[in-house]
């Protein structure tokens, strides 16, 4: 009697908890196909959001069809088309930055965009990849604005994880990873550094189910770490236990085969596992908020054995919901009440049907409120776009996520999922920002370029605005403030110290990683770890009043020694890195309180410098070593005769080499070039080391010429001949006289 009585019970609380769901209406498709996909999507810029279903028909085409809203209590079946695409599943995004949502669908070797002209009509154009496509996600990697392809294939029948960067209306490869067979994956940024994450699921090599968290270094490269209690399934993120870190559910098979429903906590950017429970093998699983309790539910389509499960599981209840002909189930708010309704697809013997259920919780939910504050600036060759946290009445202010619009008047180069006409939700997503409280974008902003941000809220609810949508407008926050020279400062803390920093007036404070940390003048925290935090004082446009603070955070004492080599007479800069208190050379005289010093090198010596951040010491040593290059030279005088030549002897351990003047030389910048001067020259050879320390040295070459003076004629026919020898412009000794007959030479003598 007893089991009865609580069978009864389960019974009745099942058929109440259901009725917090009614059929609104059922509508039916004019052709039967096997279903692919549906998705909630706007097709036609008003407030409420269409629908697009694929399916394959009997002729093996696959169809697309797009169903519009009408007035929040029905569908009306607008376009059905061929797709001619290989595969049914297909990616919405903005593809053409025209704020309409189109669909991209990746199979075979092809990526075929189908571009929503905002009248349930479409544009198509394709590109080929060079494999097999099995499945694709699109996702911003490396924060540029422009959305990657990533991508599930199989290359000589092994699988591969792909990521394509779009350039130039094409697709190319920028990173491979192989040994998964993927059977779900998706994007967050898991650890707030602002930069888009991987979390997937699937089989490894050895037939083991694997669950894998890629965080995201730049790049395209990745740090994978394998989580414990694996699982192959359906991956879902949200954040379940509100502390603004998206965590991860899975539904799938674990290593014995037994389908289990898995939770990972994630602790500050780290997944790690937290639940275990009993499981079904699902082909949905998807996380939202249907009763406005500030709690994350998890909707589950799937089967236990031979009997097909349709649910919520919320933090308090389960609720079974219809199973019959069920093949897809779509969470969407239909009516825009701001609470989670759903589609219903449903194969049945006479064809295709939708079913839209809308949700009667009691409890209201209003759009979330949109950022008190929000401050754009383009420095360090990146353009940071920063806000306060928003707040809303049935989402905890940590989990709400951010859309954010950047560009200018005429392009844009982050496009949020939400209309510029009425500043509605057009998909059920998350905003591009996750949880963060900035936006950063790899570059640096030029011209006037301008922001907004939609707060986005665990029912896909997204904030009124602070500004005005107008037709064909965008809509605008900012601008941008571009600043080259901005204030810096350089703290050195020591691990577990308090850190105190100081301003004159009120400001919005972030760290690096777009953290908002609070609107006060004075900020203290403990420090852990480097960081780079900005402070901002609202409304200024003058960069001077906005601050940078460098955090480098030291675990203990540092002590390091370096060897320096300088010139000669040179003048050299040593410092240790800014921050430090207490500064003291070892100079004479002793210089304080300054991180860096200038000394002119006369001799080898040590110089050092001690200083403290909090309990941390620092002790740095200066061994200053002269440097100068060897250079040897064999002969340092040559006598040669005009037109000969001589190599010379020099032997050097430079880098540099130089002889002057270059004359005569066979090349200037070896140590032993060939010389033939016309005439006597000296020569300078140069040499420096890789410093620049030079040393210098020279070489005399002589060049002998012979001359003649016209003959002397004498009374008795003698003739004199008078010869010298002179080098350069000058007369040597000896010269001398021939004495010669018309018949033959008498002598010859010197004239000393």
């Amino acid at each position: 009697m007893k089991r009865i009585i609580i069978f009864s019970l389960l019974c009745l609380s099942v058929t109440l908890k259901a009725q917090q769901f009614k059929q609104l209406a059922k509508i039916k498709l004019n052709e039967k196909l096997e279903i692919g996909q549906a998705a909630w999507i706007n097709l036609n810029s008003d407030t409420l959001l269409d629908v697009v279903i694929t399916g394959r028909n009997q002729s093996g085409d696959v169809k697309i069809i797009a169903l519009e809203n009408e007035a929040g209590t029905n569908l009306f079946e607008r376009i059905s088309f061929v797709g001619e695409i290989a595969d049914s599943r297909f990616v919405l995004m903005d593809y053409n930055k025209d704020n309409q949502i189109d669909l991209l669908t990746a199979s075979g070797n092809k990526v075929k965009r189908f571009l929503n002209q905002g009248d349930f009509t479409f544009a198509s154009s394709e590109v080929n990849l060079p494999t097999q496509v099995l499945n694709a996600i699109t996702g911003d990697m490396n924060n540029d604005g422009v959305p990657e392809l990533i991508t599930i294939e199989n290359v000589l029948d092994k699988p591969h994880v792909r990521i394509y960067e779009q350039v130039a209306d094409q697709y190319e490869l920028r990173a491979d990873t192989t040994g998964i067979s993927v059977t779900d994956f998706k994007l967050f940024d898991l650890n707030k550094d602002n930069f888009t994450d991987i979390v997937l699921t699937g089989i490894n090599p050895d037939g083991h189910p694997v669950t894998q968290q890629w965080n995201n270094r730049g790049q395209f490269q990745f740090t994978k770490t394998s989580l414990t209690t694996p699982v192959s399934g359906k991956l879902s993120l949200l954040d379940f236990n509100l502390d603004g870190y998206f965590d991860l559910w899975a539904i799938g098979l674990d290593e014995s085969g037994d389908s289990v429903h898995v939770k990972w906590l994630n602790e500050a950017g780290e997944l790690k596992f937290a639940l275990k429970t009993e499981g079904i093998a699902a082909t949905k699983l998807f996380s939202g908020n249907y009763d406005a309790d500030n709690l994350a539910d998890q909707w589950i389509l799937g089967s236990r054995g031979n009997q097909k499960i349709n649910q919520i599981i919320s933090a308090t209840d389960t609720i079974q919901l219809d199973t019959a002909g069920v093949v897809l189930i779509e969470p969407g708010d239909f009516d825009r009440d701001g609470k989670l309704d759903f589609l219903q697809v449903i194969d049945s013997a006479d064809g295709i049907w939708l079913k839209l259920y809308k949700n009667l919780h009691e409890v209201l939910n209003q759009r979330p409120l949109f950022p008190a504050a929000t401050f754009g600036i383009s420095i360090f060759k990146r353009t940071f776009v920063f806000w306060t946290p928003a707040m809303d009445d049935n989402t905890a202010s940590s989990s709400l996520t951010y859309d954010v619009w950047l560009g200018d008047l005429s392009k844009s180069i982050f496009m949020p999922s939400y209309s510029f006409l009425n500043g509605r939700r057009s998909i059920v997503d998350h905003g591009n920002a996750g949880t963060n409280n900035s936006k950063i974008y790899n570059q640096e902003s030029s011209g006037q370029i301008y922001y907004h941000v939609q707060t986005v809220d665990d029912t896909y609810n997204g904030s009124y605005t602070d500004i005005i949508y107008e037709p064909g407008n965008c809509p605008i926050t900012g601008p941008v403030l571009a600043c080259v020279d901005l204030n810096l400062e350089t703290i050195q803390a020591c691990s577990g110290n308090e850190i105190v920093l100081n301003l004159d007036k009120n400001a919005y404070w972030f760290s690096t990683t777009g953290k908002f940390l609070g609107e006060f003048s004075s900020y203290a925290f403990v420090a852990d770890k480097s960081d780079t935090i900005f402070s901002f004082v609202p409304q200024s446009l003058d960069c001077e009043q906005h601050k940078v603070w460098l955090i480098d955070v030291n675990d203990g004492d540092v002590s390091e020694t370096k060897t320096i080599y300088a010139c000669n007479g040179s003048t050299i800069k040593l410092g240790i890195e800014p921050g430090w208190d207490s500064i003291r050379w070892s100079t004479d005289p002793i210089i304080t309180d300054l991180d860096s010093i200038s000394v002119v090198i006369t001799q080898p010596q040590l110089i050092q410098v001690e200083a403290s951040a909090g309990s941390c010491r620092l002790n740095s040593s200066f061994q200053i070593e002269l440097s100068k290059p060897e250079l040897s030279i064999g002969t340092t005088h040559f006598n040669i005769q005009q037109g000969e030549s001589v190599q010379f002897d020099v032997t050097t351990n430079a880098t540099v080499i130089q002889w002057i003047p270059a004359t005569g030389l066979s090349d200037v910048t070896i140590p032993n070039p060939i010389a033939n001067p016309v005439k006597t020259t000296q020569y300078v050879i140069e040499v420096a080391d890789s410093i620049g320390c030079k040393t210098t040295g020279s070489i005399l070459v002589e060049v002998r010429e012979t001359g003649f003076i016209p003959d002397l004629f004498t009374p008795n026919s003698m003739v004199i001949t008078m010869y010298y020898w002179y080098t350069g412009w000058h007369m040597h000794h000896p010269f001398g006289l021939e004495f010669l007959t018309a018949k033959a030479r008498l002598s010859t003598k010197p004239i000393m």
